[in-house]
């Protein structure tokens, strides 16, 4: 079982070299070790634009322009980390 974290990362933090934690898991008796993003992903921007069928697989970052919001938006150096929380 997980949990889809719905905290938006700033520009600021990203820069700072900040982690957006973007899921946390239920993991009972086991311990993960990697993470892929493949399959489709959605995001919506600050202006509340939906962008849809994002492609994360092959490493590669999203970037598009938010009309809406008169700014690009980017999805980039996304890796997966574990930590434990209680």
């Amino acid at each position: 079982m997980f949990y889809i974290n719905e905290q938006n990362q700033s520009l600021e933090d990203s820069e700072a070299g900040e982690h957006a934690p973007l899921m946390v898991f239920d993991c009972r008796s086991y311990e993960p070790i990697d993470f892929g993003f493949g399959g489709y992903w959605k995001a919506e921007a600050e202006s509340r634009t939906k962008f849809d069928d994002i492609d994360l697989s092959s490493g590669e970052e999203f970037t598009e322009y938010d009309e809406k919001g008169e700014c690009p938006v980017m999805i980039s150096n996304f890796r997966a980390s574990f930590s434990v929380t209680k």
